[in-house]
């Protein structure tokens, strides 16, 4: 199948903007982790849409899973999103029950036509160094011309667009200014991005609870680590919240995290903001990449800013007992700064 051109892509260089600490704590500069989920384009197809935009080689590592290896960027893992597909476990049935080659390639056609209506492709890219995420709008620009399917095509695709950047430092006074942050300007990413119908039906991506940020927008709140962690997860013992901060706190007291966790095994500890919010509009040319970083980047300037922090937070603080319009929600967060659209 030969793939169709990408149009000129949405977002150049310019778009995208630098948070303001562009390293780690030990001088090393910050990389973000990408996922991209969608529908409409099969494994092949995938993987050579991404060896022809990034070079590299394909290797095919089951009938749901492959990589693209040794990219510009680095390795590319593209996969149907379910992990008993991927680990291919309805095979031991099979071998067990002593099905032929004929009869295993039958049910493997059967259920991937039944999983590929319901379960979304996903491309993993390599951490990305901050100056390289442009470059991935030439992935998005061709997605969108091979006719890949984002969130709004049906009501059945919870598709998300999964952000990972690196966190600056481990250290607890800067992960609580950047969860705080983000719970100041929670209500305004949801607003902007308007999170698809079915994925708020679904709980994906779940807002945190009130009375958590409550507490930790309150400003006399400075916990230690061990405090940090424990508070989140009283409140947050999941991995489905707009900003998932497992991977980060399994990083400090992984033991602490898996025994307290739901679903412990699906809990990768990486130095990452998990940020799960936005949809996957792959079909949309109007939307980009650039588009939900720079409003991730409104996240990190906030962190970084004592003072809009502190007014931001008491702000949201006072207004947690009822619910806002769009407008006001909207009007605040331009009050603080924030220019994102």
């Amino acid at each position: 199948m030969a793939l169709p051109r990408a149009s000129s892509t949405t977002a150049d260089a310019g778009s995208y903007r630098l948070p303001p600490v562009r390293s780690t704590a030990d001088g090393k500069p910050r990389r973000v982790g990408v996922e991209i989920e969608f529908a409409g384009l099969d494994l092949e197809v995938i993987t050579r849409l991404v060896r022809r935009v990034f070079g590299g080689v394909e290797e095919q590592d089951s009938r749901y899973a492959a990589h693209v290896r040794r990219t510009r960027l680095g390795d590319f893992r593209v996969e149907l999103d379910s992990l008993p597909l991927k680990q291919e476990r309805h095979k031991a049935l099979l071998e067990r029950i002593g099905a032929g080659p004929g009869l295993t390639r039958a049910v493997d056609e059967v259920i991937e036509g039944v999983a590929t209506q319901w379960i979304p492709h996903e491309i993993v890219a390599p951490p990305i160094a901050l100056d390289d995420l442009p470059k991935l709008e030439a992935l998005r620009a061709a997605l969108c011309a091979a006719g890949a399917r984002g969130t709004r095509t049906s009501v059945f695709y919870l598709f998300g667009f999964q952000l990972n950047p690196e966190v600056p430092s481990l250290e607890a006074p800067v992960l609580l200014r950047y969860l705080r942050a983000f719970l100041a300007l929670s209500q305004w990413l949801r607003a902007s991005i308007d999170v698809d119908t079915t994925r708020k039906l679904f709980s994906f991506a779940d807002p945190f609870p009130d009375e958590y940020r409550a507490l930790v927008l309150d400003r006399a709140y400075a916990p230690n680590h061990r405090q940090l962690i424990a508070d989140y997860l009283e409140h947050n013992p999941t991995r489905n919240r707009a900003l998932d901060m497992l991977p980060a706190f399994s990083m400090i007291d992984r033991d602490e995290v898996l025994a307290k966790v739901r679903e412990p095994d699906r809990v990768k500890a990486r130095p990452t903001f998990h940020y799960r919010l936005p949809n996957s509009l792959v079909d949309d040319p109007d939307w980009s990449f650039a588009l939900e970083w720079n409003r991730w980047v409104e996240v990190e300037s906030l962190a970084e800013d004592s003072s809009r922090l502190e007014r931001a937070s008491g702000d949201v603080l006072r207004s947690l007992d009822r619910s806002l319009e769009r407008d006001e929600i909207m009007t605040m967060a331009r009050s603080w700064g924030v220019t994102a659209p």
